[in-house]
């Protein structure tokens, strides 16, 4: 896995748009299993116990 995040410009491939029209066409788009799978998967990436999601930069300065 390449860790590397470029800033400038994003590579946004098939199976990337596959997985966000999927969300998009369930019932769940604001919560729902995808958010699990990555919180988990974030909290896997970087050797955290935990991980959760939100909405805005905001909305985690409010939760601090």
């Amino acid at each position: 896995m390449n860790k590397y995040i470029p800033y400038s410009r994003q590579l946004v491939e098939d199976d990337d748009i596959k997985a966000v029209l999927g969300v998009l066409r369930s019932d769940y788009l604001t919560q729902g299993p995808k958010i699990r799978e990555f919180d988990d998967a974030l909290a896997d990436y970087t050797g955290a116990r935990y991980a959760v999601a939100f909405s805005s930069g905001t909305a985690a300065l409010h939760a601090a």
